[in-house]
């Protein structure tokens, strides 16, 4: 299970900013932003640098959409 060390350890900044994760199962590591999930990676293939690039694109694309 992922606990709040974790998900900031993993996420830096962006933990901050709204984004958490969340182990839905044993393969699966979901994406969260705002508790709605944005992105679902395989958790055998997912790195660091691939979850903040998933939190960078998300907010690229919200910015300016309210």
């Amino acid at each position: 299970m992922t606990t709040k060390q974790d998900t900031q350890d993993i996420l830096g900044e962006f933990s901050d900013y709204g984004f958490s994760l969340r182990e839905p199962d044993t393969h699966i590591l979901e994406l969260l932003f705002k508790d709605k999930v944005i992105a679902r990676y395989n958790q055998t293939r997912v790195t660091r640098e691939i979850l903040r690039e998933g939190c960078v694109n998300f907010l690229k694309n919200t910015a300016g959409h309210s």
